[in-house]
């Protein structure tokens, strides 16, 4: 089978399984800092707590496109936050086989992230959405830095350095 489809079955694995596994997380409603976080999205995005300056903004803008989209109705903001936990896994997937990792070590490592990372995050959703696209930047930035040292493309050592 050739690599992209086979990277494409992995991650329809994943996002299946994920849901199949945590699909009642969806319906808890909104917790923890949701409030907050979507009243801060509708005015003020620079005022970076203390815990959340990385990736604050780009949370901000997920929030207000969001809110702007759905209003107050949870289930789109945790199936996005749930959608990125998966993506995260299908990257950590990848990243094990840009470093020749066996395949089943590959598959372990996408399904380790992917428990590991959901057993956490289903009951505090929104409040971690920073976090997430911490994992997605820094594996998308391992990646292309490893697809540069091997082939020299400038597309990849851009992809590092954004």
């Amino acid at each position: 089978m050739h690599k992209s489809a086979s990277s494409l079955l992995v991650l329809i694995f994943y996002f299946l399984l994920g849901f199949l596994v945590f699909h009642a997380a969806l319906g808890i409603g909104f917790l923890g800092d949701f409030a907050g976080d979507i009243y801060q999205c509708q005015s003020n995005w620079f005022n970076f707590p203390a815990y959340q300056w990385n990736f604050y903004l780009p949370a901000m803008i997920i929030y207000y496109g969001l809110y702007k989209i759905f209003h107050l109705f949870p289930f789109p903001y945790q199936a996005f936050h749930l959608t990125l936990i998966f993506i995260n896994a299908w990257l950590l997937y990848l990243l094990a086989q840009e470093l020749k990792f066996e395949t089943w070590q590959c598959w372990a490592a996408g399904l380790l992230a992917l428990f590991n990372s959901v057993a956490f995050e289903t009951y505090f959703w929104l409040s971690t959405i920073p976090k997430v696209l911490a994992t997605s930047f820094v594996l998308i930035a391992l990646i292309s830095l490893i697809r540069f040292r091997q082939n020299r493309l400038s597309i990849w050592g851009w992809g590092y350095i954004i």
